[in-house]
């Protein structure tokens, strides 16, 4: 694909990328939130802030509901940090980007914690801001290899899956112009292999602080990244290059299934680069909730997908046309997957109001956009509870009867284990003999 716009070719937009040492050491220093994980790429940062003779246990952002700052603290497990029964047991654990971490709202005001109050029960969240549905999965392997949980909440937001294609690049796109010059973190991706049509996992191209120095030179970047398509088809469809290699585009095309015309005009040629991206982003995610799947499965754990796009998919399906991800969905009916579709939720909640769409959206996200505030928490752990209730064994405490609800449910709690029944088994205290 080639443009006539006044864009740099592939090759000169990769030339452009190269950083000076200068910007790397600035942007390191200046990038509080997160830290650099050399198997996931980055984490969220457990700070301590002091100021005025008062230290925040915490991490102080901006951003928050009407005007507010929000505090966030990372404990030691690396969840953030939980006060509803924090010191149970806790049987559900969640992952996923900034909509499971809860961007924009105080330690507190979390879906999580929502949930845990109802429940009765402790909710641990490891979401990490800007993470992908990969990064999501090797997330998940590794806490749960550590301190397994009989729940895995898997949350997909938006774009999740584009960054699964994207996280090695992710130091060659600004995403938003606020970021322009500044270093962004990279991550493990997924890639097909056009050659054989199987997926390839990929780790981390900088796993450490010494290994950004390749980001200075020039010809390294370009001869690392020169084929590397899903970048090449992110930039294409924004315009920010003028050529995609054809060859490539063609039989990543024909291992789709997709219908790519190579003759349409540019602005027709753009879009369908942004089409065959997100059919090619829905595809590594097949691949990653299968791999989620089978791995929880052999722990004997229980795993629940959660899906919510605000920004794309509700509209779509608001507007009543094919979503975007619908082969994910697809691909969850037909695989005997446990979801929730907060998409479902808003449309059909939508229903109860006479005002527009985006007038109704608007009130449950900070400022009418960005993530959600409180309220929209609160409604998203209220949606979610009977879903979440239905795959617990025993039930959580207030859905227990009074037979199942023994004085030592407490002991449950901290102290007891499951019989091979399901239910309560107490050993806090043992009967006489």
């Amino acid at each position: 694909m080639k443009s006539s716009e006044a864009a740099p070719t592939y090759a000169e937009y990769l030339r452009g990328c190269a950083m000076t040492p200068e910007d790397i050491a600035r942007s390191l220093d200046g990038r509080l939130r997160w830290s650099l994980h050399p198997h996931l790429g980055f984490v969220e940062r457990d700070y301590t802030i002091a100021g005025g003779g008062v230290e925040f246990p915490g991490l102080r952002l901006p951003g928050g509901s009407d005007g507010s700052a929000v505090f966030v603290k990372v404990r030691e497990d690396g969840a953030r940090r939980s006060f509803v029964h924090a010191d149970g047991v806790g049987r559900i654990s969640t992952y996923g980007d900034s909509f499971t971490h809860g961007d924009q709202v105080n330690d507190g005001e979390c879906w999580q914690e929502y949930l845990a109050g109802h429940l009765q029960e402790p909710i641990r969240n490891f979401g990490v801001g800007g993470a992908s549905v990969y990064q999501t999965y090797r997330r998940m392997v590794l806490e749960e290899s550590k301190n397994p949980s009989e729940l895995v909440v898997f949350y997909i937001w938006g774009d999740d899956s584009t960054r699964s294609l994207l996280g090695r690049s992710m130091p060659l796109i600004r995403y938003f112009p606020q970021t322009k010059g500044v270093l962004t973190l990279s991550a493990p991706s997924i890639a097909i292999d056009l050659d054989s049509g199987a997926m390839v996992e990929r780790d981390n191209p900088f796993p450490s602080v010494a290994s950004l120095e390749r980001l200075t030179d020039a010809q390294w970047i370009v001869d690392n990244y020169r084929e590397e398509l899903a970048l090449q088809l992110f930039l294409y469809h924004r315009g920010r290059i003028s050529d995609v290699d054809e060859t490539r585009a063609v039989r990543l095309a024909e291992l789709l299934g997709f219908r790519l015309d190579l003759s349409r005009p540019d602005a027709q040629r753009r879009a369908q680069a942004g089409r065959l991206l997100d059919q090619y982003a829905q595809r590594t995610s097949i691949f990653v909730l299968e791999k989620a799947m089978t791995w929880v499965g052999q722990g004997g754990q229980k795993l629940l997908v959660a899906l919510f796009d605000p920004v794309r998919s509700i509209r779509q399906m608001h507007r009543q046309e094919r979503r975007h991800d619908q082969d994910v969905v697809d691909h969850l009916l037909r695989g005997g997957f446990e979801y929730f579709d907060m998409n479902e939720v808003h449309l059909r909640d939508h229903q109860r109001y006479r005002i527009e769409f985006d007038e109704y959206m608007g009130q449950f996200f900070v400022d009418g956009a960005g993530h959600y505030n409180p309220l929209g928490n609160h409604l998203f752990a209220y949606s979610i509870k009977d879903r979440v209730v239905s795959l617990l064994r025993p039930l959580p405490a207030p859905y227990l009867d009074a037979a199942e609800m023994t004085v030592h449910f407490k002991d449950y709690l901290f102290n007891g284990k499951l019989a091979s029944d399901g239910r309560i088994q107490d050993t806090s205290m043992e009967s006489p003999k």
